[in-house]
């Protein structure tokens, strides 16, 4: 993937739809690491790579309709993400690694098996409050 992206000037790295299970990319090195936005839907991925935690930019993180269960705990590195996809996987519980996103304002994580029922107004302005409290009353 460094190779394909090599030479490219764009800051939006969109790979939906490929069906490739892996996503073998080390997002540290070169120009990846200048990008703002990441779709990796529809590749019946089962894990996201740690290194998306070096993607310091990133605005925008999609990886819907996957096999994820879990996300890397380098995702709380991800100070400036506003959009986090998560929907469409198998995730049994918000990951606790998204509470450290404080400048997150969108999350989908619909059509997971996770056994609440999500309140209307928090997909959008209010989810980190929202967060806090989800695990705090799950984890203790």
């Amino acid at each position: 993937l460094g190779q394909v992206y090599r030479g490219c000037t764009t800051r939006k790295l969109v790979l939906t739809g490929l069906m490739v299970g892996r996503l073998e990319c080390n997002f540290t090195s070169g120009k990846l690491t200048e990008i703002f936005e990441l779709r990796v839907d529809k590749n019946q991925l089962k894990s996201i790579p740690e290194s998306v935690g070096s993607l310091q930019k990133l605005i925008s993180l999609r990886f819907r309709d996957n096999l994820i269960v879990r996300l890397p705990d380098s995702i709380a590195n991800l100070t400036s993400l506003q959009e986090l996809d998560m929907s469409k996987n198998r995730f049994p519980s918000i990951p606790k690694c998204v509470i450290a996103l404080t400048q997150l304002g969108r999350l989908r994580c619909g059509q997971n098996p996770i056994p609440f029922t999500i309140p209307s107004d928090w997909i959008e302005g209010k989810v980190g409050k929202w967060l806090v409290d989800y695990v705090r009353e799950t984890t203790g």
